[in-house]
């Protein structure tokens, strides 16, 4: 059998963080214990890339899972996709310009920061709408199926972040509960919806979004137990 596990940074190790509770080893990270539980027969290849949202995971990712035939293809995505943000991806604004930063000394990245929730009330700005969101799901999940028609593509639902970036990004909370059920609805019994399962208040580490090393275990536990319902 094999296996492509694509994600964003939640799949990501942090061997360089201070508290050791929250220092998350590449050995600690989910998609490496799924590679661990499936070494021998089975071939597991992990594709992990900071920042990815289902734009770039359409135009240049998931050929990687196409051109392999996969078997499954475990998919964890959307909250880069879906976050309230103030500038456009890619944006060449003069408040982004390193130049401009130094010169202000970065008053205007403080002042966003500090007045986040009201700059993201008024700009209401994600880089990837929920519509195209659709779109792209649908139709990597079609590729792969012309590929390999037995393929199973398994959805991991988009961690909630904890309650202190909720308030600070106005309509987060929103936006990945209406994310997650565009997922729920493309993927049917193949969605994993972890918000159900774990406490959002006691899985991060202290940015508020990536996963502590002992959810990490845990999140591959539940990953495990889809695959061999679909591999039935």
């Amino acid at each position: 059998m094999r296996i492509v596990i694509i994600t964003d940074s939640m799949g990501l190790a942090r061997p360089w963080l201070a508290k050791e509770d929250e220092r998350t080893e590449y050995e600690d990270t989910y998609p490496y214990l799924l590679r661990k539980k499936y070494q021998g027969k089975n071939e597991v290849e992990i594709l992990t890339h900071w920042g990815l949202d289902t734009a770039d995971f359409r135009h240049y990712i998931y050929y990687l899972a196409t051109i392999k035939r996969a078997d499954i293809v475990i998919i964890h995505v959307g909250i880069n996709d879906c976050s309230p943000r103030v500038f456009s991806k890619g944006s060449r604004s003069i408040l982004v310009r390193p130049w401009f930063a130094k010169w202000t000394r970065n008053i205007s990245v403080r002042l966003i920061h500090k007045y986040r929730h009201i700059f993201t009330r008024v700009i209401r700005k994600v880089y990837v709408k929920k519509e195209i969101f659709k779109e792209n799901l649908i139709y990597i999940k079609n590729d792969i199926k012309k590929f390999n028609s037995a393929a199973e593509m398994i959805a991991i639902s988009i961690c909630l972040s904890s309650d202190e970036l909720l308030r600070r990004s106005y309509g987060l909370k929103k936006n990945i509960l209406t994310y997650n059920e565009i997922m729920k609805e493309i993927f049917q019994e193949n969605y994993i919806e972890i918000n159900d399962i774990l406490n959002n208040n006691s899985i991060h580490i202290s940015d508020g979004i990536h996963l502590k090393p002992e959810v990490h275990l845990m999140l591959s536990d539940l990953i495990d137990r889809k695959i061999k319902q679909v591999r039935k």
